[in-house]
């Protein structure tokens, strides 16, 4: 009676595992001897394939002979192993799985065969994928950009800050760690700091789609610089109140000191050309 009751508890165990998992059994060489429906849905081989050895996973070109050799190394040891392995299809396509393999020794303590127990996760590595190319893109935006960015949590005053945001007010970053918002404040130019905080109030009531403001901040050398900063929100609080914003900070200065040369220029040639429009006046002139 305990013999069935084990027998029916092992069964319930191994269709449990066989409906969740992708199950194989290899001998002691290595050559898989036995394979579930799993195994076979996700390959794309029936089972007479994949047992005649017509299957073979291991060529892929994503992971180096050096990974599968240590692989190798540790069950032969008689050491379970975990890691993520690429396989190949039948039709060619590439997929991944969380793959557990544990040896089993037989009486005499030699290896028997081995019990590999796997977990799709093609879609989760391809999610991962996106998002590190997306990164890698932004950050040679950034980069060519030559802006700053930043984060804000509006909840605690955090501050996430690159290098090249401390470098526009001729700092280093460390110089500047841990920076708050606080640290972001006492840059910024007292009368900006007003505009500053309006504006970005207003894009927290959703009056703005997002937060546009030009400021000027203090250099380390004393000078003042122009930024022109921009963000949104990028996630919101449980109660539905901002909690982080994000943003780029671009340096203005050299276009703030063009259009305050510019307008200098527009005024003196407006001022001559009202002394122009009285001498031509009294002269009885016309100009042009």
């Amino acid at each position: 009676l305990q013999l069935e009751a084990a027998l029916r508890d092992s069964d319930a165990l191994l269709s449990t595992l066989n409906m969740h998992a992708i199950v194989s059994i290899a001998d002691s060489a290595g050559r898989i001897v036995e394979v579930n429906k799993a195994y076979c849905r996700i390959s794309g081989y029936t089972r007479e394939e994949i047992i005649e050895g017509k299957q073979r996973i291991i060529e892929t070109g994503v992971q180096s002979p050096d990974f599968l050799s240590s692989m190798w190394r540790t069950i032969s040891s008689g050491t379970p192993w975990r890691g993520e392995v690429c396989n190949r299809t039948k039709s060619g396509s590439l997929y991944w799985v969380d793959t557990f393999i544990a040896p089993f020794k037989d009486a005499q303590g030699q290896i028997e065969k081995f019990i590999s127990i796997r977990t799709d996760i093609t879609t989760s590595k391809k999610a991962a994928s996106r998002l590190t190319n997306q990164r890698t893109a932004l950050a040679h935006i950034i980069e060519g950009t030559n802006v700053g960015t930043w984060e804000w949590n509006v909840v605690t005053g955090e501050m996430r800050l690159n290098e090249r945001w401390a470098e526009q007010i001729g700092y280093e970053l460390s110089e500047l760690s841990p920076p708050t918002i606080a640290t972001w404040y006492q840059q910024t130019h007292p009368e900006d700091l007003i505009k500053s905080k309006e504006l970005m109030q207003q894009h927290f009531v959703h009056e703005r789609p997002y937060y546009e403001c030009e400021t000027r901040l203090k250099h380390k050398n004393g000078t003042w610089i122009w930024v022109l900063t921009r963000g949104r929100i990028s996630s919101f609080t449980p109660m539905g109140k901002p909690e982080w914003v994000s943003g780029t900070q671009m340096d203005i200065t050299e276009r703030k000191h063009a259009e305050a040369e510019l307008y200098k220029s527009t005024q003196s040639l407006l001022a001559v050309r009202d002394q122009l429009t009285k001498a031509a006046e009294v002269a009885e002139l016309g100009i042009w």
